[in-house]
């Protein structure tokens, strides 16, 4: 989470948080009304939802604030939150049935889907969403004050994971019945995606 003086960005895990910190640091990381949370395995804090940071610190005030959260495809988010947990943690590599279903694991082994994501950060206080797909245009348009004329967010971005060629070819992954059933089984992410988006991805 990072938290400004009229706005709180909520990092939804593998939506181009990363990336979308050190643009916000690069812009605006001198600001000393700007908090931007540890990276903290011993105390992980940064994926907070704005009701986990209420209970956490009832300090925490986001009334009269923005509230912006990251968002991404279905299909890329499950590719993406795969590699990352089974890079980590290969002792949990889901089945060929789980992935294609969005079943995942989580770094303590558990299993959730992304509808649990979608309804811990889709809730009525975020009213602006950054389209992981379009995060410099998207960031640019909504702290446009934070970068001079001169200035691109992608002035700041470290693109750490352009990821390869075929990470990008859906087809790869999902045949066409598969990706229409992963958005059936995940009806709240499919919702806000399509709301966000104006549409679903097909094949």
């Amino acid at each position: 989470m990072i938290i400004g003086p009229d706005f709180v960005w909520l990092h939804l895990p593998k939506a181009a948080g990363t990336e979308t910190e050190a643009v916000l640091r690069g812009a605006a990381g001198n600001d000393k009304r700007i908090a931007f949370d540890p990276i903290d395995l011993d105390n992980v804090i940064w994926h907070h939802s704005i009701r986990e940071r209420m209970d956490y610190d009832p300090r925490f005030r986001p009334a009269g604030r923005r509230i912006l959260c990251n968002l991404r495809r279905l299909p890329f988010w499950v590719i993406s939150w795969t590699e990352f947990c089974y890079r980590l943690f290969p002792h949990n590599k889901p089945t060929r049935e789980m992935f294609v279903a969005g079943r995942l694991f989580e770094w303590d082994g558990s299993i959730s889907v992304p509808d649990d994501y979608a309804r811990k950060y889709n809730t009525p206080e975020v009213d602006t969403w950054i389209r992981s797909e379009f995060l410099a245009k998207d960031l640019a348009r909504e702290f446009a004050g934070w970068f001079g004329w001169r200035r691109s967010p992608k002035d700041f971005m470290a693109q750490r994971n352009k990821g390869t060629a075929i990470r990008f070819d859906i087809g790869f992954y999902f045949t066409p019945a598969e990706l229409k059933d992963l958005y059936r089984r995940n009806p709240l992410w499919s919702a806000l995606e399509e709301s966000v988006y104006g549409d679903l991805i097909e094949l």
